[in-house]
């Protein structure tokens, strides 16, 4: 735990030291927030009618159906 809170300090330091530049300030934000949040990618394939009334005549079950399908995974 305290190993944690000195790591956490260290990288929230740059972002009080007046020594640094509003750029350089900014850049530490950057690095903090992409070693905490690291970008994802997700791939999403959806089989739908390619015409504006084969989506219009799915009906409610079957809007369901693809819906559960989407969110099943």
């Amino acid at each position: 735990m305290a190993r944690a809170e000195r790591l956490a300090e260290a990288l929230l330091a740059p972002l009080d030291d007046d020594d640094l530049g509003s750029l350089a300030r900014q850049r530490a934000a950057v690095t903090v927030l992409d070693a905490t949040f690291p970008l994802q990618q997700a791939t999403v394939e959806v089989e739908l009618p390619a015409e504006e009334a084969g989506v219009q005549a799915l009906g409610w079950e079957q809007m369901q159906a693809l819906a559960a399908r989407l969110l099943d995974d």
